[in-house]
């Protein structure tokens, strides 16, 4: 007798609506003259809007549908309210930046659109193939956007070192993913789970573990598995690099804490040992090398791989609190990169891209408003009161100590207060120095509305958290539901 696969269609409602928003954006972009592409971005913002307005009503399940491969909980579904929020406001930045940078191409939009869909089947896989798969249509459409502006060479050279860097870090990635397969028997996490905790401890295991953990460390740019994104955020345009600064971090940390979490979690006292060295690596190379940089965009890229070893803090701690504040970090932390990365979108240095951190001298003067919500993004990125960034670290921090990581919290405080250097250095430059010479502003009230998003965002989650939380901590639980580990 032939048992037919659970299929559960509403699982994947959200994957399918983006899938064919993309092929509509595609659809239209053969009609829609050169110079009209601009069509084609207020089309996906309408769709994403009209999807975020689904999410509420998204189908929620614990059980794991197609073959056990897909699995809708509440913990994928918070994820995918990321994707989807990071893709909205990467798409509103780019309609006016990519008429100033004059790159006239509507697969932008679509390729927003399939590195989104590759996120959300990452959130949502159960099975290592599924992972792997989500996970390359995120990398491939990333390459080909970094690569968008291809009349300017770093931006070919960016996109050629991300597609070689990237390409071994998924070779090891899925060279990990074969010994735990041969060893296990399975590529389902729940299986592999079952198979670990039976007995199945072999030297072997700890090596497919730990490479793993390299080809997603690589995703989530910690050292020393960073070097690619420095460079490549540079040489990208900079609505993309907000994108990938935000969007695929946040996909790195959710396959992080499922597969950790629901496969790996009899092995913490094997596998914290290389994630406490990539997190306190991470946190120290990315706030001492940040203090040299010139380059505003460079600065934020080595901050994002100092967010990512604190990030790494709940994963460590291994217990429910840390675990939550890790994800509540990606909450936060999307509003708040994301904000800082549309107000550098803004400034125009003789009308191309302002990246010198001199060219923001002044701004205080020329344009408060925008200086006002730069400051605010800096200082949350530094972790001040009472935005989000101090209240997602205090938590993390908490969690760190009380699973006993007292000297890891000390190496991410000392983190802590080298970044303020480099964050208030802006904002002394905006303040207390005379106007940059051909410094300017310009933007539209689309893209002023997205950044006041962000700023209101980032004072409320640090001002009124539990219910941002709360969120968290619901979606983790569901997570952790399939054993009793905590």
């Amino acid at each position: 007798m032939i048992e037919l696969p659970n299929i559960q269609l509403a699982a994947i409602y959200p994957e399918i609506a983006v899938l064919l928003l993309a092929f509509v954006v595609l659809a239209v972009d053969f009609v829609v003259p050169a110079n009209k592409k601009s069509t084609l971005g207020y089309l996906t913002i309408a769709g994403l809007v009209l999807l975020l307005i689904y999410m509420p009503f998204a189908y929620i399940s614990n059980e794991a549908t197609f073959s056990g491969m897909v699995l809708s909980d509440s913990y994928a579904i918070l994820f995918e309210w990321i994707f989807i929020l990071a893709a909205l406001f990467t798409v509103i930045h780019s309609i006016h930046y990519l008429k100033l940078e004059r790159i006239r191409t509507g697969e932008y939009y679509q390729f927003v659109l399939y590195a989104t869909l590759g996120m959300m089947v990452m959130a949502k896989g159960n099975d290592l193939m599924a992972i792997y798969v989500g996970l390359e249509l995120m990398s491939i459409s990333l390459y080909i956007m970094s690569a968008i502006g291809k009349d300017r060479i770093r931006s070919t050279e960016a996109a050629m070192k991300y597609l070689i860097l990237g390409a071994l870090a998924s070779g090891i990635l899925l060279f990990g993913m074969s010994y735990i397969y041969g060893l296990t028997g399975s590529t389902n996490l729940y299986a592999i789970s079952s198979s670990l905790q039976s007995g199945n401890n072999n030297f072997l295991i700890y090596t497919g573990i730990l490479l793993v953990a390299v080809g997603f460390s690589f995703k989530m740019a910690l050292v020393p598995f960073h070097s690619w994104a420095p460079d490549v955020y540079e040489g990208a345009p900079t609505s993309v690099t907000a994108f990938m600064s935000s969007g695929p971090k946040a996909a790195a940390l959710a396959i992080f804490l499922r597969v950790f979490v629901e496969s790996f979690h009899g092995f913490e006292e094997q596998w914290t040992l290389f994630l406490w060295f990539f997190s306190a690596a991470s946190m120290l190379f990315g706030s001492i090398v940040a203090i040299s940089q010139k380059n505003i965009i460079r600065m934020l890229a080595y901050s994002s791989i100092t967010h990512a070893g604190t990030i790494m803090l709940g994963l460590l701690a291994f217990n429910e609190l840390g675990i939550a504040s890790a994800v509540y970090y990606m909450m936060v932390y999307l509003f708040m990169n994301m904000g800082a990365f549309g107000v550098v979108i803004f400034i125009r240095y003789k009308e191309d891209r302002g990246e010198d951190i001199n060219i923001f001298c002044g701004l205080g003067k020329t344009h408060p408003v925008a200086a006002f919500l730069l400051t605010l993004f800096l200082l949350s990125l530094a972790g001040i009161p009472p935005t989000g960034g101090f209240v997602v670290k205090f938590y993390v921090f908490s969690s760190a100590i009380q699973a006993g990581y007292l000297w890891l919290v000390i190496i991410a405080a000392l983190s802590t207060v080298i970044s303020l250097y480099y964050y208030l250095r802006v904002i002394v430059f905006m303040y207390m120095k005379e106007p940059a010479e051909g410094q300017s502003v310009n933007t539209t009230p689309l893209q002023w509305s997205a950044v006041a998003i962000s700023a209101v965002f980032t004072i409320v989650m640090g001002v009124i958290p539990a219910p941002f939380m709360g969120w968290a901590t619901a979606a983790v639980k569901g997570l952790i539901s399939s054993f009793h580990s905590f």
